[in-house]
């Protein structure tokens, strides 16, 4: 919600910028509506050592089911999980487990080199590491608290 107040002309310059996308509007669009058998896998991203890297929750997908592309800035995870069940059973059935399609984009750096992406799965976790530009640096911006007519930096 905040990243929409900034204006986009400053977008490229904001080391928060890396990290916008991850959590579009529309998976939480489409989870407010419940769409049918499509699902989003947890992310998480961070930065280390000049690298991007996402870790998504996985279990249970079969790694052959499993797509990584870069598009432009497009960073995309799709795939599917498959229900192994066999659905003759009689009876009723609980599960909170979703099936079905899955696909998250996130938004990169631009200058991102496709040929240097690398992923790998182990334990049901997919992680994706993307090798930062040349100058695509953040630093941490001390933040002034005042309180009562005293300045501090936090």
């Amino acid at each position: 919600m905040l990243n929409s107040l900034i204006p986009k002309a400053w977008a490229n310059d904001m080391p928060r910028s890396l990290f916008r996308g991850l959590f579009d509007l529309d998976r939480d669009l489409d989870t407010l509506f419940e769409s049918g058998g499509t699902w989003w896998p947890a992310v998480e991203a961070r930065t280390k050592d000049g690298e991007l890297v996402l870790r998504c929750d996985l279990p249970g997908v079969d790694p052959s089911d499993i797509e990584v592309s870069l598009e432009g800035t497009t960073l995309t995870i799709s795939g599917e999980r498959r229900s192994e069940r066999e659905e003759k059973e009689e009876g009723r059935r609980f599960s909170e487990v979703r099936y079905g399609r899955f696909e998250r984009s996130l938004t990169v750096p631009d200058g991102i080199d496709p040929e240097k992406v690398t992923a790998r799965y182990e334990s049901g976790v997919l992680e994706v590491t993307v090798p930062l530009p040349a100058g695509h640096a953040s630093r941490r911006v001390p933040i002034q608290i005042e309180s009562h007519g005293s300045k501090k930096a936090a």
